[in-house]
């Protein structure tokens, strides 16, 4: 069951929290509260609460200073505050905007208008967490696809992709187990204890002997334990096993102390890190046989190598298809494409607000924006790397990346990620129906797909590359005029003309940093 928020109401007077404590909780809010700003920082620090309310006047620290402490740090920066005064000039409302508060209230505090205000900010807040996280996850993902070249011992890989399976379950602690003599042994963990390893919750580590000879995930639900009261550890068990080529477990990853409301995601992401680890150590297995046999045999040792260059492709291709959401990923090729998304989803933003859309579809836009090429985690380093004209073949496998994109964001209740699935898809669509995938035109295409198009062209015209110069501003905007009614929606050309002295101040501010491939 999701528990309910938790507020913390900070200021001198018990009176003022006790009323506000009462509103809270009378509409399901949790409350907590401190009595002055050093008290707060040491709350909010060890208890983040989902919202804060905070009074101006207080001894030791104002509020302004502990909302300029929190909005500084980027643990709390995320976190809403409100700030409650009786203060009403508009030189107070100032200074709290220029330190950081998303919102004022006004003492006498209005029951009504403060339950709004909070369930308001709290969605917001929620919204910003799931995007954190999800950033996180993807960032996580990618990043065990670099452990092989970043990590060659064994153990250390091992011990690698224990600690970040922890991270993606929040899991208390991981273990990774191979078959040995008739039994497990435990190859690597992480933050593993006697008192994890020998409970009996977990059928004196039978659920572990299942997973590896089922070759199934298992999961074991939380129950009350003494992890819970002597370690204050939930007891949820997740199992995954490690399989080879040929379809029979070797291994398994253990996540142990996983709660119940994130099992169901846990067991996804633990499927992908434990295909991309089975993978990772059989190639290195391969590899060290190939080794052995150099001195032996050297004509079949090419024969050997030619064969492995080939399962090496198509286990490349299988595994970038298990790996989801990697929304990200070109992010972290170079800081240059992170400069490109930052300023194409920006004018994204600008554009769209020019045509009059609501700021909750602007700032949808911007957000959704950055994820409109994450179909590339799917297209060959060789081809989207190239420092050269692509052929003919090579531009149809670059197409794919939409519908990939699509695919790895679709499916999801996020209002967010279901904008992001449909730019994804449909930027690459042209206004006459000449574009990519499936010819859409006019009005059929989706109006964030047709601002997101305008946007990634002007910026990638602009940009230098490997492969050809940086046009002009000047050069650019001939070409969007030319192709204004061919290629991008005539409407959506004039918002971004009418807006090109915000957009240049945004080119300002996320300058190149070097060529960039892509």
């Amino acid at each position: 069951m999701e528990q309910q928020p938790l507020a913390l109401i900070v200021d001198d007077l018990p009176k003022n929290i006790k009323l506000l404590e009462a509103h809270l909780a009378a509409t399901g809010f949790r409350t907590d509260s401190a009595g002055d700003g050093e008290e707060a920082l040491a709350k909010i620090r060890s208890n983040p609460p989902d919202i804060v309310f905070l009074d101006v006047m207080m001894p030791k620290i104002d509020g302004f200073e502990v909302c300029r402490q929190l909005k500084g740090d980027e643990h709390t920066r995320w976190i809403p505050v409100v700030m409650v005064t009786a203060l009403d000039r508009i030189e107070d409302k100032v200074r709290g905007i220029n330190a950081g508060a998303d919102d004022f209230l006004t003492k006498p505090v209005n029951r009504l208008e403060l339950v709004a205000r909070t369930r308001s900010l709290i969605k917001t807040k929620r919204l910003n967490d799931q995007v954190l996280n999800l950033q996180h996850v993807l960032t996580a993902l990618f990043e065990i696809t670099t452990f092989t070249e970043r990590y060659a011992d064994q153990q250390v890989l091992l011990s690698e992709f224990a600690r970040r399976a922890a991270e993606l379950t929040g899991a208390h602690s991981v273990a990774i187990t191979f078959w040995r003599d008739e039994d497990f042994s435990v190859e690597a963990s992480y933050n593993l204890t006697d008192e994890i390893w020998q409970q009996e919750h977990y059928g004196k580590l039978n659920a572990v002997r299942q997973v590896m000879r089922s070759g199934q995930p298992l999961v074991v639900r939380n129950k009350q334990t003494d992890l819970l009261e002597r370690y204050g550890l939930y007891a949820g068990y997740i199992g995954v096993p490690l399989m080879s080529f040929t379809g029979k477990p070797f291994g398994a990853i253990n996540a142990f102390g996983v709660h119940d409301d994130v099992q169901d995601e846990a067991v996804r992401l633990l499927t992908i890190v434990a295909q991309r680890l089975g993978s990772e150590l059989q190639l290195k297995d391969y590899n060290a046989r190939l080794e052995k046999e150099v001195d032996i045999r050297t004509s079949e040792l090419r024969r050997a190598l030619s064969n492995l260059r080939e399962v090496n492709e198509d286990l490349t291709e299988a595994q970038e298809e298990t790996i989801f959401r990697l929304a990200k990923a070109a992010e972290y090729r170079d800081e240059d494409t992170a400069a490109h998304l930052h300023r194409m989803s920006n004018y994204a933003h600008i554009v769209a607000a020019r045509m009059g859309m609501n700021g909750h579809f602007c700032d949808l836009i911007r957000s959704a924006a950055t994820m409109h090429d994450v179909g590339k985690i799917g297209t060959p380093d060789s081809i989207l790397l190239k420092p050269a004209r692509l052929t003919s073949s090579e531009f149809e496998k670059v197409k794919e990346h939409t519908l990939i994109g699509a695919k790895i964001l679709g499916g999801s209740k996020s209002e967010l990620l279901q904008m992001s699935e449909r730019i994804a898809l449909s930027h690459h669509e042209r206004f006459n129906g000449a574009g990519y995938p499936h010819g859409l035109n006019g009005d059929d295409i989706p109006i964030e797909a047709r601002i997101v198009s305008i946007t990634d062209v002007f910026d990638a015209l602009t940009t230098k590359r490997v492969y050809k110069r940086a046009f002009s501003v000047e050069e650019a905007l001939n070409i969007l005029v030319r192709d204004s009614g061919s290629h991008f929606d005539p409407q959506v050309y004039l918002a971004f003309i009418n807006s090109l002295e915000e957009i240049m101040a945004v080119k300002r501010r996320f300058p190149e940093l070097g060529l960039s491939p892509l």
